[in-house]
């Protein structure tokens, strides 16, 4: 069986690109590889700013 993963290294982050049987590939990103060791992070999406946090039960919010 093919290994539909494919690993980059970019600026010190590695993302992998997985095929989920659709032909196309997607970007993982790791949760970690966005927090750090914050619990909350900005993300610029056109001309707004998002907040993408973590709650105490470990789960991901977003807010505007």
């Amino acid at each position: 069986m093919p290994d539909d993963r494919s690993e980059q290294r970019t600026h010190g982050l590695t993302s992998t690109e997985e095929n989920f049987g659709t032909g196309r590939s997607r970007r993982v990103i790791r949760s970690d590889e966005i927090f750090g060791d914050q619990t909350s992070a900005l993300i610029a999406h056109g001309d707004e700013l998002y907040t993408l946090r973590v709650t105490k039960q470990g789960k991901l919010v977003l807010n505007k």
